[in-house]
């Protein structure tokens, strides 16, 4: 007899279907039965969830404003499904709810167990649409019309084929004698930020309501009983009044489609995780924010980037743009928390010694992509060279943000954590001029090249070389190092991008009247909103759909800007609109200065010229950042054209990871701790939670900002950060949540033995991959002579799982299985190829 041993305290033997099981003491049947893989249907249990009993009743549930009155003091009926035998117990049981005993025997799948199990299944779905359950061509069914005529109302939901209801019903067996469903027409509710509920769906399992209730302890769902019937609502007519937190759960343990997302989340991440370049674990950090953790939010940003203060400052957010709360009020302030996070920590850099590899890399460039190559790779025990062009570190970081946005200290801060990894650092050297890229290719085991994209593209119009012109990019850099301090009374800009924004916010700084001229309209600019704001309200005038046509002068400096006026037209390769000029729109806009920021790309002075690595101004690399030059790796703008810091970050962690890899490494860059290994479940109730706002970050004052290049955007207190941190929805509980058990896969091993058991009478066989993919449907007279051909012919090496129907029409159902697929793929399975031309 096999033993199946649990390894836990105070544990009890029982047998079940013949398996000696240890449980431990308390356990029911159902946890029981469970842990040795024996599968019981049990539609109102969740591994995460109490029992079904756990949860009391309530004299009132709303569905959205229909108030539903019933009992509370009665016990609801479970789903009944889980229903069992035990050995001198006349009656059957219910697994969730009957503890374990030493010594018990439990049959779980007996004769008698299947006919009372289809016989509570008949009561479910007596009152759930389940037409497409019956349907014999529901396998590829589109629902959106029905060769059957059966009306929308009796039709399942488009969560057919992945329905928790349908493949327990699928196992249990539905009844000949199931009453046809009679549409309800209870409640549908589409209003409700980011779920949709219908009630007509609903079977009344109340998973939704312990999650809420017991696992969050929101208590925004309940139920309320009909006679025994548990009746599924909200507890207020909506779920902002009835205090929701939005954190999913409630969807993630619904087995049919009565509660769902309006738009499909990922399983595996959260949408501010899976926005984030670095996958960075957003909540977690935000977590240890709202428990007042500072320094362990920290640790869990720093282990994704070297760089914490400098995103806290110039982050584009772009994990603020999917944020569900936006369907709420406004995104959790996302990036002011992780600004919060580093300055109300007190951890300090630290250098942790560790075995050296031997092994030497070249990191040309030390802009963030650059820097992060040499603080993960550093950090994994090689030696690391910086060479640098400029007598400072940072790269576009320090030459290309200006201070109101990022303070030089902020930026010098992250440097010198970096630097105590023992990083050596070689300034004031130019590749390509004091060095050669050959030459560092063979001095070092890897190269890195995170050079930027330093050289600004021109328009190519007339009057480019006049005195007030500026290339945007050396614009900037020109301020930073303070060798422009004054412009004349009037600036036009010309780009739609963050280098644009930055350059015009310098311009009116510098005493000029400034305006942005762009081509396309608002919604196109690819600039970071929250900059583009930042300028309008300091005083920066964007004039949209204009294209300048030639810069004006006169003795050899800018007087004017000659433009056209420009319309939309069809979306480009891009699916940005094409701009296109109006006719006889052309006019004049006087000014003295011209700044031209559109766009940069690689000085690839820095490049051997036999390496030839380098296209349309950019580097080419694969996806592991390597280029096509063995051991020179790549990232960044030099790579992408002008990006967002976050991800020339991103690009640099994936080289790092490739490099290491390379030199013999595991290429596991991160090390420590992602977060929390078990989060607090508990969420509890907030007053106002979905209607309170977005913090407002405080700024310097508007006449202060137009006058200098303060920093803009003050720091918000520890106190405003955790009420701030309080607002997230915690979209990544749902995520941690056990699946419920389904039943077993109906795909069987083609060995002799399966086949050996299969009836030799007529009917339809699919022949399967490994990855279950269908590879042939054939009917046949003889299923079992059909299989046992089927393991000797020369297709079966691919040929791994098999399913089988009786089917007396096999050829019928044959086609039936065929026109399914076809109409779900698009083509016949792989090894069907010979009809090709009867379908």
């Amino acid at each position: 007899m096999v033993t199946l041993t649990c390894e836990l305290p105070n544990v009890t033997t029982l047998n079940i279907d013949g398996v000696k099981v240890e449980a431990h003491k308390g356990a029911s049947i159902l946890e029981a039965a469970q842990y040795a893989d024996v599968y019981i249907p049990a539609l109102c249990s969740h591994p995460n969830l109490p029992p079904f009993s756990a949860t009391k009743a309530e004299p009132r549930v709303f569905r959205g404003r229909t108030s539903v009155k019933g009992y509370s003091q009665l016990s609801p009926d479970s789903c009944g499904l889980c229903l069992v035998e035990v050995e001198d117990q006349p009656d059957l049981v219910h697994a969730c709810n009957t503890a374990v005993f030493e010594g018990m025997k439990v049959s779980t799948n007996t004769e008698r167990v299947r006919t009372v199990r289809q016989k509570n299944l008949v009561r479910i779905l007596a009152e759930h649409p389940h037409a497409c359950l019956l349907c014999a061509q529901k396998e590829g069914c589109s629902r959106d019309t029905c060769s059957l005529n059966v009306p929308v109302e009796e039709r399942c939901c488009d969560r057919l084929g992945n329905c928790e209801l349908e493949k327990i019903a699928d196992y249990v067996g539905i009844r000949e004698d199931t009453p046809r469903y009679i549409p309800a027409r209870l409640p549908k509710l589409q209003s409700e930020p980011l779920f949709t509920f219908d009630f007509n769906l609903c079977v009344g399992c109340t998973r939704c309501v312990r999650a809420c209730q017991d696992l969050r302890g929101v208590h925004a769902l309940g139920f309320t009983l009909d006679e025994e019937r548990a009746i599924v609502g909200m507890m207020a007519p909506t779920l902002k009044k009835s205090g929701c937190r939005f954190c999913g759960s409630c969807v993630q343990v619904c087995p049919t489609g009565a509660i769902k997302d309006k738009e499909k989340i990922k399983q595996d991440a959260a949408p501010c995780v899976a926005a984030c370049p670095v996958e960075m674990n957003v909540p977690s950090y935000i977590r240890h924010i709202a428990h007042e953790r500072f320094n362990k939010a920290h640790v869990v940003i720093n282990a994704k980037v070297p760089l914490p203060r400098t995103l806290g400052h110039v982050c584009h957010r772009p994990c603020e743009t999917v944020c569900r709360r936006n369907e709420l009020s406004d995104p959790v302030a996302i990036c002011v928390l992780k600004r919060a996070a580093v300055e109300g920590s007190t951890l300090e850099p630290k250098y942790l010694k560790r075995s050296s590899t031997g092994k030497t890399i070249a990191v040309v460039g030390s802009g963030p992509a650059g820097l992060t190559v040499a603080y993960y790779l550093a950090k994994k025990g090689h030696a690391i060279t910086i060479f640098e062009k400029s007598t400072e570190l940072g790269g576009m970081l320090r030459w290309g943000i200006l201070p109101y946005r990022l303070p030089r200290e902020i930026l010098q801060a992250d440097i010198e954590d970096i630097l105590v990894q023992g990083i050596e650092v070689r300034k004031s050297t130019e590749v390509g001029k004091d060095i050669t890229l050959t030459k560092l290719r063979n001095d070092f085991d890897a190269v890195f090249l995170g050079v930027g994209a330093q050289k600004s593209s021109e328009l190519k119009i007339s009057g480019e070389g006049l005195a007030g012109v500026f290339l945007g990019l050396d614009f900037l850099l020109e301020v930073n190092s303070n060798r422009v301090t004054k412009l004349g009374e009037t600036a036009m800009v010309i780009g739609g991008g963050d280098v644009a924004v930055d350059a015009a916010r310098a311009a009116l700084r510098l005493g000029a009247e400034t305006a942005i001229v762009y081509r396309r309209s608002s919604e196109e600019m690819p600039a970071d909103p929250e900059n583009v704001k930042m300028a309008m309200e300091e005083g920066v005038e964007f004039q949209f759909l204009r294209a300048p046509t030639e810069i004006v002068g006169r003795d050899g400096k800018v007087v004017g800007l000659r433009c056209v006026k420009m319309k939309l037209g069809r979306a480009g390769e891009k699916g940005r609109k094409i701009p296109i000029p109006i006719e006889g729109s052309e006019h004049s806009i006087e000014t003295s200065n011209v700044i031209v920021a559109v766009g940069a790309k690689l000085d690839e002075s820095v490049l051997s010229p036999n390496f030839g690595i380098a296209e349309k101004g950019l580097l080419k690399t694969n996806s592991r950042m390597e280029t096509e030059v063995e051991g020179v790796f790549a990232g960044g703008d030099a790579v992408s054209g002008p990006t967002s810091v976050i991800e020339a970050i991103a690009m640099g962690r994936q080289a790092a990871k490739s490099i290491d890899a390379s030199l013999g490494g595991d290429g596991d860059i991160d090390g420590e701790s992602q977060g929390e290994k078990e989060p607090q479940e508990w969420l509890g109730r907030l007053d106002d939670f979905a209607d309170k706002k977005r913090l407002r970050v405080p700024c310097i004052a508007l006449e202060d900002r137009r006058s200098n290049f303060e920093l803009v955007e003050l720091p918000c207190t520890g106190e405003e950060a955790i009420e701030e941190a309080k607002l997230c929805l915690q979209c990544d509980l749902r995520l941690r949540m056990q699946e419920a058990q389904l039943p077993p896969e109906r795909w069987l091993k083609l060995d002799e033995q399966n086949v050996g058991a299969v009836p030799e009478t007529e009917g339809v066989i699919q022949l399967a991959g490994e990855d279950n993919e269908v590879l042939l449907i054939k009917g046949t007279p003889n299923l079992r002579k059909e299989l046992q051909e089927a393991l000797m012919t020369e297709d079966a090496r691919a040929r791994k799982r098999f399913l089988y129907e009786e089917a007396k029409m096999f050829t019928t159902r044959e086609s039936e299985l065929l026109q399914q697929f076809l109409k779900k793929h698009g083509r016949l399975p792989k090894q069907n190829i010979d009809l090709d031309d009867l379908y």
